[in-house]
């Protein structure tokens, strides 16, 4: 399950959910630097191009450096990046394999743990700042009361009325808080308790998916 909106009428974070040929889930979560028609535009691209590989689902690492000698001249002239993380939860949803580039981590808890905790990703370069940058992936095991959260760093990087930024480890410990055994309410809940907490200067909601 999973929630995106936009701080303004069309923005760049996204994400996306499809079933590759051999029964891969392949997720893809986005963040296309700056806001508006442009960064719109280069979510669509991504998130076709993609698509247009999902051969490519059970290896993520693959896909993204594919996606990013795409994508990187056009990037590069226009000044513009992209944080992006591909993960390929096999069929049984037992584990999953996870590229980043330069995106936040994935967090994941047990219900009744006190803090959330980042699973080990290769950090990796941003989309379109290095044409030949060939990216890899790490693996991670889940158990079956695994609750899986992965977002854009909106999420943390939201500030009080003080100007103090949430941050990563806040977030993390928050999460495991507004469980409540469901996913639409716990996203709900989430976002609710975050708006109540932060202040906004525009409309703007932050973005995840679990």
């Amino acid at each position: 399950y999973g929630e995106c909106e936009s701080a303004r009428a069309v923005g760049g974070d996204f994400f996306d959910v499809v079933t590759g040929p051999d029964g891969h889930i392949l997720i893809l979560i986005a963040d296309v630097m700056g806001k508006g028609v442009p960064a719109a535009l280069f979510s669509s691209i991504l998130r076709a191009s993609a698509r247009a590989r999902l051969d490519l689902a059970n290896n993520p690492g693959q896909l993204l450096t594919e996606l990013n000698r795409l994508l990187a001249h056009d990037l590069a002239a226009l000044g513009m990046f992209i944080t992006a993380q591909v993960i390929s939860l096999d069929p049984n949803g037992t584990s999953l394999d996870i590229a980043t580039a330069g995106h936040p981590a994935p967090l994941v808890f047990k219900p009744g743990a006190a803090t959330a905790t980042a699973l080990e990703t290769n950090g990796g370069m941003p989309l379109g700042v290095l044409p030949d940058t060939d990216y890899s992936h790490t693996l991670s095991n889940l158990d079956p009361d695994h609750v899986l959260m992965i977002g854009t760093d909106g999420l943390y990087e939201i500030e009080d009325a003080s100007n103090q930024m949430l941050g990563f480890e806040n977030l993390a410990a928050l999460l495991p808080q507004r469980w409540t055994g469901n996913l639409p309410a716990f996203i709900s809940n989430t976002f609710n308790h975050l708006l109540s907490l932060i202040h906004i200067s525009e409309p703007t909601r932050p973005r995840l998916i679990s």
